[in-house]
Protein backbone atom coordinates (compact mmCIF):
# COMPACT_ATOMS: atom_id res chain seq x y z
CA UNK A 1 0.00 0.00 0.00
CA UNK A 2 1.41 3.58 -0.90
CA UNK A 3 2.24 5.36 2.10
CA UNK A 4 1.04 9.71 1.77
CA UNK A 5 3.07 12.09 2.75
CA UNK A 6 2.81 14.65 5.46
CA UNK A 7 0.57 17.49 4.58
CA UNK A 8 -1.52 15.54 2.79
CA UNK A 9 -4.96 16.35 3.15
CA UNK A 10 -8.15 13.81 2.99
CA UNK A 11 -11.56 15.47 3.13
CA UNK A 12 -10.72 18.19 6.15
CA UNK A 13 -8.21 16.47 8.02
CA UNK A 14 -4.31 16.97 7.47
CA UNK A 15 -2.00 13.99 7.73
CA UNK A 16 1.10 14.76 10.04
CA UNK A 17 2.79 11.10 9.94
CA UNK A 18 1.98 7.87 9.98
CA UNK A 19 1.94 6.01 13.66
CA UNK A 20 0.71 2.47 13.11
CA UNK A 21 0.67 -0.32 10.26
CA UNK A 22 -1.84 -3.21 9.81
CA UNK A 23 -2.10 -5.91 8.00
CA UNK A 24 -5.14 -4.52 5.87
CA UNK A 25 -4.61 -0.64 6.66
CA UNK A 26 -2.10 2.00 7.79
CA UNK A 27 -2.90 4.73 10.80
CA UNK A 28 -1.41 8.33 10.67
CA UNK A 29 -1.83 11.22 12.82
CA UNK A 30 -3.93 14.01 11.45
CA UNK A 31 -5.29 17.07 12.87
CA UNK A 32 -9.06 18.19 12.05
CA UNK A 33 -8.48 21.27 10.64
CA UNK A 34 -11.48 22.81 11.24
CA UNK A 35 -11.21 21.47 15.21
CA UNK A 36 -7.33 21.54 15.64
CA UNK A 37 -7.76 18.31 17.04
CA UNK A 38 -5.65 15.49 16.50
CA UNK A 39 -7.02 12.22 14.97
CA UNK A 40 -6.17 8.90 13.69
CA UNK A 41 -7.30 8.36 10.29
CA UNK A 42 -6.85 4.79 9.04
CA UNK A 43 -6.78 4.41 5.32
CA UNK A 44 -7.35 0.92 3.41
CA UNK A 45 -7.34 0.80 -0.42
CA UNK A 46 -10.21 -0.23 -2.33
CA UNK A 47 -8.47 -2.30 -4.12
CA UNK A 48 -7.73 -4.79 -1.49
CA UNK A 49 -11.44 -6.04 -1.93
CA UNK A 50 -11.40 -8.53 1.59
CA UNK A 51 -9.90 -5.72 3.35
CA UNK A 52 -11.70 -2.97 2.52
CA UNK A 53 -14.73 -5.53 2.92
CA UNK A 54 -13.40 -5.42 6.77
CA UNK A 55 -13.50 -1.91 7.12
CA UNK A 56 -16.88 -1.22 6.30
CA UNK A 57 -18.29 -4.20 8.59
CA UNK A 58 -16.34 -2.26 11.25
CA UNK A 59 -18.12 0.63 10.29
CA UNK A 60 -21.66 -0.56 10.71
CA UNK A 61 -20.20 -2.37 13.67
CA UNK A 62 -19.02 0.63 15.34
CA UNK A 63 -22.67 2.63 14.96
CA UNK A 64 -24.40 0.04 17.28
CA UNK A 65 -21.86 -0.13 19.67
CA UNK A 66 -21.40 3.14 22.11
CA UNK A 67 -19.73 2.40 24.99
CA UNK A 68 -17.40 4.43 27.22
CA UNK A 69 -14.25 1.46 26.47
CA UNK A 70 -14.74 1.24 23.09
CA UNK A 71 -13.05 3.97 20.69
CA UNK A 72 -15.88 5.69 18.96
CA UNK A 73 -16.22 6.55 15.80
CA UNK A 74 -15.93 10.42 14.42
CA UNK A 75 -16.27 10.40 10.72
CA UNK A 76 -15.54 8.17 7.42
CA UNK A 77 -15.80 8.16 4.14
CA UNK A 78 -14.06 7.45 0.92
CA UNK A 79 -11.29 9.68 -0.70
CA UNK A 80 -10.15 8.84 -4.07
CA UNK A 81 -8.66 4.83 -4.12
CA UNK A 82 -9.08 4.55 -0.44
CA UNK A 83 -11.55 4.61 1.96
CA UNK A 84 -10.75 5.93 5.66
CA UNK A 85 -12.18 6.32 9.55
CA UNK A 86 -11.19 8.76 11.61
CA UNK A 87 -11.28 7.85 15.70
CA UNK A 88 -10.01 9.57 19.01
CA UNK A 89 -6.28 10.03 18.89
CA UNK A 90 -4.93 8.32 22.04
CA UNK A 91 -1.92 9.27 22.83
CA UNK A 92 -0.20 7.05 25.42
CA UNK A 93 -0.48 4.25 23.19
CA UNK A 94 -1.07 0.96 22.90
CA UNK A 95 -0.99 -2.21 26.15
CA UNK A 96 1.03 -3.80 24.00
CA UNK A 97 4.29 -0.75 24.40
CA UNK A 98 3.27 -0.68 28.41
CA UNK A 99 4.02 -4.17 28.38
CA UNK A 100 7.63 -3.59 26.67
CA UNK A 101 8.51 -2.27 30.09
CA UNK A 102 7.56 -5.35 32.30
CA UNK A 103 4.20 -7.17 33.17
CA UNK A 104 1.52 -5.11 35.52
CA UNK A 105 0.81 -5.30 39.20
CA UNK A 106 -2.38 -7.65 39.90
CA UNK A 107 -4.65 -3.88 40.83
CA UNK A 108 -3.66 -2.72 37.14
CA UNK A 109 -3.86 -5.61 35.55
CA UNK A 110 -7.32 -5.90 37.12
CA UNK A 111 -8.28 -2.40 36.46
CA UNK A 112 -7.83 -3.09 32.26
CA UNK A 113 -9.10 -6.93 32.41
CA UNK A 114 -12.37 -4.95 34.25
CA UNK A 115 -12.46 -2.34 32.18
CA UNK A 116 -12.03 -4.40 28.57
CA UNK A 117 -13.94 -7.43 29.79
CA UNK A 118 -16.86 -4.81 30.12
CA UNK A 119 -16.41 -3.40 26.41
CA UNK A 120 -16.65 -7.11 24.89
CA UNK A 121 -19.60 -8.23 26.83
CA UNK A 122 -21.56 -4.44 26.13
CA UNK A 123 -20.69 -6.06 22.30
CA UNK A 124 -21.19 -9.58 22.70
CA UNK A 125 -25.13 -8.57 24.27
CA UNK A 126 -25.10 -7.39 20.98
CA UNK A 127 -24.42 -9.88 19.34
CA UNK A 128 -20.96 -9.23 18.18
CA UNK A 129 -17.92 -10.91 18.34
CA UNK A 130 -14.61 -8.98 18.18
CA UNK A 131 -11.84 -12.07 17.19
CA UNK A 132 -9.05 -10.34 17.50
CA UNK A 133 -8.64 -9.71 20.98
CA UNK A 134 -4.47 -8.13 21.84
CA UNK A 135 -3.07 -6.32 23.66
CA UNK A 136 -1.99 -3.88 20.44
CA UNK A 137 -6.02 -3.76 20.29
CA UNK A 138 -6.01 -1.75 23.61
CA UNK A 139 -5.55 1.57 24.02
CA UNK A 140 -4.57 3.11 27.08
CA UNK A 141 -5.39 7.17 27.17
CA UNK A 142 -3.98 8.26 30.57
CA UNK A 143 -2.82 4.80 31.61
CA UNK A 144 -5.72 4.55 33.51
CA UNK A 145 -8.98 4.59 30.98
CA UNK A 146 -8.49 2.00 28.38
CA UNK A 147 -10.07 1.35 25.04
CA UNK A 148 -10.83 -1.22 22.59
CA UNK A 149 -10.73 -0.65 19.46
CA UNK A 150 -10.11 -2.37 15.75
CA UNK A 151 -13.20 -4.05 15.27
CA UNK A 152 -12.16 -5.04 11.57
CA UNK A 153 -12.69 -9.12 11.93
CA UNK A 154 -15.94 -8.80 13.93
CA UNK A 155 -18.76 -11.43 12.95
CA UNK A 156 -21.97 -11.25 13.82
CA UNK A 157 -23.42 -14.43 15.91
CA UNK A 158 -26.36 -14.49 13.21
CA UNK A 159 -24.43 -14.14 10.05
CA UNK A 160 -24.89 -17.12 7.69
CA UNK A 161 -21.94 -16.29 5.42
CA UNK A 162 -18.34 -15.22 6.58
CA UNK A 163 -15.72 -13.35 4.65
CA UNK A 164 -12.54 -15.34 6.04
CA UNK A 165 -11.25 -17.38 2.89
CA UNK A 166 -11.65 -21.55 3.10
CA UNK A 167 -8.69 -23.35 5.01
CA UNK A 168 -7.77 -19.36 6.83
CA UNK A 169 -7.85 -18.57 10.15
CA UNK A 170 -8.51 -15.25 11.29
CA UNK A 171 -6.70 -13.84 14.14
CA UNK A 172 -3.35 -13.90 15.92
CA UNK A 173 -1.90 -17.14 16.51
CA UNK A 174 -0.42 -16.38 20.01
CA UNK A 175 -4.15 -15.63 21.29
CA UNK A 176 -6.49 -18.13 19.00
CA UNK A 177 -8.41 -20.24 20.82
CA UNK A 178 -8.13 -23.82 20.08
CA UNK A 179 -11.97 -24.96 18.82
CA UNK A 180 -11.37 -21.91 16.10
CA UNK A 181 -9.05 -24.96 14.04
CA UNK A 182 -12.31 -26.82 13.44
CA UNK A 183 -15.46 -24.59 14.61
CA UNK A 184 -16.78 -20.99 14.40
CA UNK A 185 -16.18 -18.47 16.73
CA UNK A 186 -18.10 -18.08 19.70
CA UNK A 187 -18.19 -15.47 22.90
CA UNK A 188 -16.06 -17.96 24.67
CA UNK A 189 -13.09 -17.49 21.92
CA UNK A 190 -13.12 -14.42 23.01
CA UNK A 191 -13.04 -14.81 26.45
CA UNK A 192 -9.87 -17.41 25.65
CA UNK A 193 -7.73 -14.36 23.96
CA UNK A 194 -8.68 -11.78 26.85
CA UNK A 195 -7.40 -15.21 29.20
CA UNK A 196 -4.23 -14.96 27.00
CA UNK A 197 -4.13 -10.37 27.37
CA UNK A 198 -4.60 -11.42 31.33
CA UNK A 199 -1.66 -14.01 31.55
CA UNK A 200 0.75 -11.59 29.17
CA UNK A 201 -0.49 -8.62 31.60
CA UNK A 202 0.75 -10.60 34.68
CA UNK A 203 3.89 -12.21 33.11
CA UNK A 204 4.96 -10.02 30.60
CA UNK A 205 4.72 -13.01 27.95
CA UNK A 206 2.28 -15.73 26.28
CA UNK A 207 2.06 -18.95 27.85
CA UNK A 208 2.45 -20.33 24.27
CA UNK A 209 5.58 -19.29 22.23
CA UNK A 210 6.19 -20.83 18.68
CA UNK A 211 8.65 -19.98 15.90
CA UNK A 212 5.55 -20.62 13.22
CA UNK A 213 1.61 -20.23 13.12
CA UNK A 214 1.31 -24.10 13.22
CA UNK A 215 2.92 -24.85 15.84
CA UNK A 216 1.41 -21.99 18.22
CA UNK A 217 -2.09 -23.66 17.31
CA UNK A 218 -0.90 -27.02 18.28
CA UNK A 219 0.48 -26.12 21.92
CA UNK A 220 -3.44 -24.24 22.17
CA UNK A 221 -4.35 -27.52 21.50
CA UNK A 222 -2.29 -29.98 23.26
CA UNK A 223 -0.07 -28.20 25.71
CA UNK A 224 -1.39 -26.68 29.41
CA UNK A 225 -0.63 -23.51 30.24
CA UNK A 226 1.94 -23.24 33.17
CA UNK A 227 0.32 -21.05 36.23
CA UNK A 228 1.05 -17.47 35.76
CA UNK A 229 2.77 -17.94 39.14
CA UNK A 230 5.41 -19.69 38.23
CA UNK A 231 7.02 -17.14 36.11
CA UNK A 232 5.35 -13.69 38.57
CA UNK A 233 5.83 -15.48 42.45
CA UNK A 234 4.14 -12.67 43.84
CA UNK A 235 0.80 -13.74 42.37
CA UNK A 236 -1.41 -15.55 44.82
CA UNK A 237 -3.03 -18.70 43.75
CA UNK A 238 -6.33 -17.78 43.91
CA UNK A 239 -5.65 -15.35 40.75
CA UNK A 240 -3.57 -18.48 38.79
CA UNK A 241 -7.46 -20.64 39.43
CA UNK A 242 -9.10 -17.32 37.32
CA UNK A 243 -6.57 -17.46 34.34
CA UNK A 244 -6.12 -20.67 34.40
CA UNK A 245 -10.13 -21.49 34.01
CA UNK A 246 -10.43 -18.72 31.07
CA UNK A 247 -8.19 -20.92 29.34
CA UNK A 248 -9.67 -23.85 29.50
CA UNK A 249 -9.34 -26.30 26.12
CA UNK A 250 -12.60 -26.90 26.36
CA UNK A 251 -15.02 -23.75 25.86
CA UNK A 252 -17.87 -25.15 27.72
CA UNK A 253 -15.13 -25.48 30.99
CA UNK A 254 -14.77 -21.50 30.53
CA UNK A 255 -16.55 -18.77 31.76
CA UNK A 256 -19.88 -17.82 30.41
CA UNK A 257 -19.33 -14.40 30.10
CA UNK A 258 -16.76 -12.07 29.80
CA UNK A 259 -18.31 -9.83 32.54
CA UNK A 260 -17.87 -12.70 34.94
CA UNK A 261 -14.60 -13.16 34.33
CA UNK A 262 -13.67 -9.66 35.52
CA UNK A 263 -15.91 -10.24 38.49
CA UNK A 264 -14.12 -13.86 39.22
CA UNK A 265 -10.40 -11.60 39.31
CA UNK A 266 -11.91 -8.99 41.56
CA UNK A 267 -12.88 -11.46 43.95
CA UNK A 268 -9.74 -13.38 43.77
CA UNK A 269 -7.74 -9.68 43.94
CA UNK A 270 -9.83 -8.61 47.58
CA UNK A 271 -9.18 -12.32 48.74
CA UNK A 272 -5.25 -12.33 47.73
CA UNK A 273 -5.10 -8.83 49.81
CA UNK A 274 -6.57 -10.24 52.40
CA UNK A 275 -4.66 -13.37 52.80
CA UNK A 276 -1.02 -12.45 52.23
CA UNK A 277 1.16 -15.16 50.25
CA UNK A 278 4.94 -15.09 50.63
CA UNK A 279 6.62 -15.47 47.20
CA UNK A 280 7.83 -19.55 46.69
CA UNK A 281 10.83 -19.95 44.73
CA UNK A 282 9.57 -22.82 42.21
CA UNK A 283 12.22 -25.76 41.31
CA UNK A 284 12.16 -27.02 37.53
CA UNK A 285 12.10 -30.96 37.95
CA UNK A 286 12.41 -32.11 33.79
CA UNK A 287 9.75 -30.34 31.83
CA UNK A 288 7.48 -29.81 34.66
CA UNK A 289 7.68 -27.42 37.94
CA UNK A 290 6.58 -27.63 40.91
CA UNK A 291 4.85 -25.05 43.21
CA UNK A 292 4.72 -25.41 46.74
CA UNK A 293 2.34 -22.33 47.38
CA UNK A 294 -1.04 -24.57 48.40
CA UNK A 295 1.48 -26.62 50.39
CA UNK A 296 3.03 -23.80 52.25
CA UNK A 297 -0.31 -22.57 53.87
CA UNK A 298 -0.73 -26.02 55.64
CA UNK A 299 3.00 -26.48 56.68
CA UNK A 300 3.09 -22.84 58.01
CA UNK A 301 -0.66 -24.08 60.31
CA UNK A 302 1.05 -27.34 60.83
CA UNK A 303 4.18 -25.47 62.43
CA UNK A 304 2.27 -22.98 64.41
CA UNK A 305 0.30 -26.09 66.25
CA UNK A 306 3.95 -27.51 66.80
CA UNK A 307 5.25 -24.55 68.45
CA UNK A 308 1.80 -24.18 70.79
CA UNK A 309 2.23 -27.41 71.80
CA UNK A 310 5.93 -26.79 72.13
CA UNK A 311 5.11 -23.77 74.24
CA UNK A 312 2.91 -25.29 76.51
CA UNK A 313 5.00 -28.53 77.84
CA UNK A 314 7.63 -25.83 78.82
CA UNK A 315 5.42 -23.61 80.71
CA UNK A 316 3.31 -26.52 82.54
CA UNK A 317 5.66 -29.25 82.44
CA UNK A 318 9.42 -28.15 82.28
CA UNK A 319 9.32 -24.75 83.91
CA UNK A 320 7.45 -26.05 87.32
CA UNK A 321 10.00 -29.03 87.46
CA UNK A 322 13.43 -26.88 87.27
CA UNK A 323 11.69 -24.03 89.50
CA UNK A 324 11.82 -27.17 91.93
CA UNK A 325 15.02 -28.43 91.53
CA UNK A 326 16.22 -24.84 91.86
CA UNK A 327 14.23 -24.41 94.97
CA UNK A 328 15.16 -27.52 96.35
CA UNK A 329 19.12 -26.88 95.66
CA UNK A 330 18.85 -23.46 97.19
CA UNK A 331 17.49 -24.82 100.71
CA UNK A 332 18.55 -27.97 100.89
CA UNK A 333 21.57 -29.35 99.37
CA UNK A 334 23.96 -27.86 102.27
CA UNK A 335 21.86 -29.57 105.09
CA UNK A 336 22.40 -32.85 103.00
CA UNK A 337 26.08 -33.79 104.68
CA UNK A 338 24.96 -33.10 108.10
CA UNK A 339 21.82 -35.43 107.96
CA UNK A 340 24.31 -38.05 105.78
CA UNK A 341 26.69 -37.53 109.22
CA UNK A 342 23.91 -37.92 111.66
CA UNK A 343 22.74 -41.23 110.11
CA UNK A 344 25.84 -43.19 109.83
CA UNK A 345 26.85 -42.35 113.39
CA UNK A 346 23.62 -43.43 114.69
CA UNK A 347 23.81 -46.39 113.02
CA UNK A 348 27.43 -47.02 114.10
CA UNK A 349 26.59 -46.32 117.61
CA UNK A 350 24.40 -48.85 118.31
CA UNK A 351 26.61 -51.55 117.06
CA UNK A 352 28.10 -53.68 119.59
CA UNK A 353 31.41 -53.04 120.22
CA UNK A 354 32.37 -56.83 121.20
CA UNK A 355 30.87 -60.50 120.83
CA UNK A 356 30.42 -62.81 123.74
CA UNK A 357 29.63 -66.36 123.33
CA UNK A 358 29.32 -68.88 126.18
CA UNK A 359 32.23 -71.02 126.57
CA UNK A 360 31.68 -74.73 125.33
CA UNK A 361 31.72 -77.93 128.04
CA UNK A 362 34.63 -80.30 127.98
CA UNK A 363 34.14 -84.07 127.57
CA UNK A 364 37.15 -86.62 127.73
CA UNK A 365 36.87 -86.71 123.57
CA UNK A 366 36.35 -83.67 123.31
CA UNK A 367 39.00 -80.96 122.57
CA UNK A 368 38.16 -77.44 124.45
CA UNK A 369 37.06 -74.57 121.79
CA UNK A 370 39.82 -72.06 121.57
CA UNK A 371 38.47 -68.48 123.44
CA UNK A 372 37.15 -65.97 120.90
CA UNK A 373 39.12 -63.06 121.54
CA UNK A 374 36.62 -59.75 121.72
CA UNK A 375 37.15 -57.84 117.88
CA UNK A 376 39.23 -54.82 118.06
CA UNK A 377 37.17 -50.98 118.48
CA UNK A 378 36.70 -49.19 115.04
CA UNK A 379 39.29 -47.06 114.75
CA UNK A 380 38.23 -43.28 115.27
CA UNK A 381 37.05 -41.16 113.02
CA UNK A 382 39.56 -38.55 113.14
CA UNK A 383 42.36 -40.83 112.12
CA UNK A 384 43.03 -39.36 108.62
CA UNK A 385 38.85 -38.76 108.14
CA UNK A 386 37.18 -35.53 108.54
CA UNK A 387 33.34 -35.00 107.83
CA UNK A 388 33.28 -31.94 105.28
CA UNK A 389 31.47 -31.08 102.36
CA UNK A 390 33.03 -29.00 99.44
CA UNK A 391 31.97 -28.65 96.04
CA UNK A 392 32.82 -29.67 93.64
CA UNK A 393 35.59 -32.01 94.87
CA UNK A 394 35.63 -34.06 98.20
CA UNK A 395 37.79 -34.14 101.17
CA UNK A 396 41.47 -35.07 100.37
CA UNK A 397 41.78 -38.92 101.55
CA UNK A 398 44.56 -40.95 102.49
CA UNK A 399 46.97 -42.25 100.20
CA UNK A 400 46.69 -45.72 98.90
CA UNK A 401 50.11 -47.16 100.33
CA UNK A 402 48.84 -45.84 103.64
CA UNK A 403 46.08 -47.77 103.86
CA UNK A 404 48.20 -51.00 103.24
CA UNK A 405 50.66 -50.58 105.35
CA UNK A 406 48.20 -50.26 107.71
CA UNK A 407 45.87 -53.26 106.87
CA UNK A 408 49.63 -55.41 107.55
CA UNK A 409 50.03 -54.24 110.65
CA UNK A 410 46.21 -55.10 111.61
CA UNK A 411 46.80 -58.58 109.98
CA UNK A 412 50.78 -58.97 112.21
CA UNK A 413 48.33 -58.09 115.45
CA UNK A 414 45.62 -60.32 114.97
CA UNK A 415 48.20 -63.17 113.78
CA UNK A 416 50.47 -62.62 117.01
CA UNK A 417 46.88 -62.99 119.16
CA UNK A 418 45.83 -66.20 117.57
CA UNK A 419 49.51 -67.51 118.23
CA UNK A 420 48.98 -66.60 121.41
CA UNK A 421 45.65 -68.30 122.29
CA UNK A 422 46.82 -71.49 120.51
CA UNK A 423 49.76 -72.05 123.32
CA UNK A 424 47.88 -71.36 126.28
CA UNK A 425 45.27 -73.94 124.60
CA UNK A 426 47.32 -76.77 124.32
CA UNK A 427 49.11 -75.68 128.09
CA UNK A 428 45.59 -75.89 129.57
CA UNK A 429 45.30 -79.29 127.78
CA UNK A 430 48.39 -80.56 129.27
CA UNK A 431 47.92 -79.65 132.55
CA UNK A 432 44.40 -81.63 132.42
CA UNK A 433 46.12 -84.97 131.45
CA UNK A 434 48.57 -84.52 133.87
CA UNK A 435 45.83 -84.00 136.38
CA UNK A 436 43.82 -86.64 135.26
CA UNK A 437 46.78 -89.18 134.97
CA UNK A 438 48.04 -87.81 138.66
CA UNK A 439 44.15 -88.63 139.98
CA UNK A 440 42.14 -90.65 138.09
CA UNK A 441 39.20 -91.28 140.70
CA UNK A 442 38.95 -87.86 141.78
CA UNK A 443 38.59 -87.03 138.09
CA UNK A 444 36.16 -89.52 137.29
CA UNK A 445 34.13 -88.31 140.89
CA UNK A 446 33.85 -85.01 139.38
CA UNK A 447 33.26 -85.95 136.02
CA UNK A 448 30.58 -88.31 137.34
CA UNK A 449 29.03 -85.70 139.44
CA UNK A 450 28.90 -82.80 136.56
CA UNK A 451 25.24 -82.91 135.04
CA UNK A 452 25.62 -84.51 131.26
CA UNK A 453 25.28 -81.82 128.80
CA UNK A 454 24.62 -82.22 125.01
CA UNK A 455 28.07 -81.69 122.86
CA UNK A 456 27.31 -78.30 121.13
CA UNK A 457 29.53 -76.90 118.14
CA UNK A 458 29.94 -74.03 117.98
CA UNK A 459 30.93 -71.95 114.82
CA UNK A 460 33.24 -69.03 115.25
CA UNK A 461 31.82 -66.42 113.71
CA UNK A 462 33.20 -64.03 110.82
CA UNK A 463 33.84 -60.86 112.83
CA UNK A 464 35.64 -57.95 110.99
CA UNK A 465 36.79 -54.16 112.22
CA UNK A 466 33.95 -51.95 110.92
CA UNK A 467 36.03 -49.37 108.69
CA UNK A 468 34.48 -45.93 108.86
CA UNK A 469 32.42 -44.70 105.61
CA UNK A 470 33.66 -42.35 103.40
CA UNK A 471 31.05 -40.16 102.22
CA UNK A 472 32.38 -37.70 100.07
Amino acid sequence: MQVLEASTRIAHYCLQRRIARGGMSHVYLAQDIFTEQLVALKLVDKNQSEYYERLQREIRALADLTHNHILPTLDYGPYHSWYYLVTPYIEHGTLRERLVQGPLTIKEAGSILEQVASALQFAHDRGIIHRDIKPSNILLRDGKHVYLTDFGLVKLLDEASDITQTGCMLGTPAYVAPELIEHDATPKSDIYALGIVLYQMLTGHVPFKSTTPIGAYWKHLSVSPQPPSMYNPAIPPAIDAVVLHALEKNPEHRFARADEFAQSYQQALVAAQTITYPAIETVPVGTEFITSRFQYATVAGRRREVAVLLAAVIIFFIAPLWLGFTYYSIHYRSELPAILHASVSLSVNHLPATLDFPPAPLSHHHQPLPAITPAPPPPPASAGWSWSYQSPLPHQSPSPDKHRQKHKADDKQKHKADDKQKQEAQAEDRSAQNLIKSSPEQSSIQLSNMPHLPVQHVQQPDVRPLLPLQIP
